[in-house]
């Protein structure tokens, strides 16, 4: 028999010892050796294996830091080799100093924790299931129950519950496609989808988010990028969604722009880039080697403030690096940051044309107000593919008095009330008979009241191809049957 010597050290969060156990146990007997790791093990937030001074030790950042240590592994002999050295662990202003024992050991001791360890994956990534269908129903019965009849006190209990339920379900969502992707089992799809529209839903569903901290976003797909394509569009959503979310979380004033460019086209692929622009607090230098790291963030009080699991970012690149890409950053401290990544997608070689016929607003003048300059810049080259003539103006008061087939005005984000705007309003109807109102989320409220003063449609910034374009259809389709009724 081979008796082996084992420690279990209980530190202290200052690194003291506060007290220590040990004894021999039989090199066969893998049944104790395990039971040893389990017991560890139990207590740990946090496990790590770190390979120092010649030992294997786990070590965890919970009020007491048990570390268990045993020998280093070689496969080589399974004979005893004793070594004794002297270990120092520092931890803040405290010093320890103990003796521990190195010893050559058969390779089969740490296999037992490894595959422990893949065991605890593959049981996260399973439990996806079972962890998303009750909180599902939460979520899901809460805005039902929010569309009855409640008082004030009610529904503002509710609304809590809602919040607090989807917090906890994008947490859980980035623990499962982590854990997802660390046992290798996230399959990434392969069908055909629009990418337009899927990009239009992503800014779509975090204008809300945006809007209601005075932030213009905007998209701008360029028009060569092709729309028909093959891939994942839930996963691509997932990765615009983290670094969009997050340009709007560290953003307090300014923009969050979307930029989609063509970098290389064949005949059965395209690649793409997309760049996400905000102008928040930025990156420090110092800060920015950590990014990408699991449950880590470039600011220990970023978690505190703005909440989140550390995660995003790491799944972010994992999911662009099988989708065959690659993602990086700029950033500069107060002066905003600018995440970039590529991916290769598969052109759909059966897809059906679904272009919108714009030959109706030939001839037609559009007059466009938007304060916003990248807004406006972005609208400007989606009319730019259009026969339209388009006259712009940053603001309504510089605009020239004139009749115009269609008159297209962006509202300010930081507009919450558009009642003390009536007066402009009638003038804008009296303009044109077709006015478009693009309207951040808050003003929603106000469409159809607006509608009832004259206005022809309300739009939802940020303005997009997938929503404008069938509008101004509609609107010469409008004109058209005017035409038709005067004649």
């Amino acid at each position: 028999q081979i008796r082996l010597p084992f420690f279990i050290l209980h530190l202290g969060t200052g690194g003291e010892l506060i007290a220590s156990s040990g004894g021999y146990f039989d090199l066969s007997d893998q049944e104790f050796l395990m039971d040893l790791i389990v017991r560890a093990r139990s207590s740990h937030q946090k496990v790590g294996v770190i390979k120092e001074y010649g030992f294997r030790y786990y070590k965890t950042n919970t009020p007491y830091r048990y570390s268990l240590v045993f020998a280093d592994i070689s496969s080589e002999t399974a004979a005893l080799k004793g070594l004794v050295r002297t270990c120092a662990l520092i931890a803040g202003l405290s010093f320890i100093l103990f003796l521990a024992i190195s010893i050559w050991l058969s390779g089969w001791a740490v296999r037992p924790v490894e595959k422990a360890w893949k065991q605890q994956r593959q049981f996260v990534a399973d439990a996806s299931h079972e962890l998303r269908t009750p909180l599902n129903g939460v979520i899901g019965f809460t805005r039902l129950t929010l569309k009855t009849d409640l008082n004030a006190t009610q529904r503002d209990h509710l609304t809590t519950i809602e919040r607090s339920a989807n917090n906890l379900l994008a947490i859980i969502n980035d623990v499962l496609d982590f854990s997802k992707l660390e046992a290798g089992k996230l399959i990434l799809e392969s069908i055909p989808f629009l990418l337009r529209t899927s990009l239009d839903e992503v800014v779509t569903l975090l204008a809300h988010s945006a809007h209601d901290k005075g932030l213009e976003l905007t998209l701008n797909i360029k028009n060569n990028v092709p729309d028909n394509v093959i891939g994942d569009p839930l996963r691509l959503q997932q990765i615009v969604t983290n670094l969009v979310g997050n340009a709007i979380k560290f953003t307090e004033h300014g923009n969050i722009d979307v930029l989609v460019e063509q970098r290389a086209i064949s005949n059965s692929r395209v690649q793409i880039e997309i760049q996400i622009h905000d102008t928040g607090i930025g990156i420090p230098e110092r800060d920015q080697s950590r990014l990408f790291q699991a449950f880590r963030q470039a600011d220990a009080s970023i978690s505190r403030r703005h909440g989140g699991t550390g995660l995003g970012l790491v799944i972010t690149q994992r999911l662009v690096k099988e989708m065959g890409g690659d993602i990086s950053f700029h950033s500069q401290p107060n002066r905003g940051s600018t995440f970039w990544f590529h991916i290769s997608l598969d052109l759909n070689p059966n897809a059906i044309p679904d272009t919108l016929n714009t030959d109706g607003l030939a001839g037609k003048r559009l007059a466009y107000v938007e304060a916003n300059a990248t807004a406006a810049q972005c609208t400007l080259e989606m009319l730019a593919a259009t026969p339209l003539e388009v006259i712009y103006s940053p603001t309504f008061s510089s605009l020239a008095e004139a009749q115009y087939d269609i008159l297209l005005v962006g509202i300010p984000v930081s507009m919450r009330d558009l009642s003390p705007h009536r007066e402009k309003l009638a003038k804008a109807c009296a303009m044109s008979d077709n006015v478009l109102l693009a309207l951040p989320c808050h003003a929603q409220v106000s469409a159809e009241a607006l509608k009832r003063d004259g206005v022809a449609a309300c739009l939802l910034k940020p303005l997009t191809t997938t929503r404008l374009l069938p509008a101004l259809v509609a609107t010469s389709h409008a004109l058209a049957s005017d035409a038709d009724r005067q004649s």
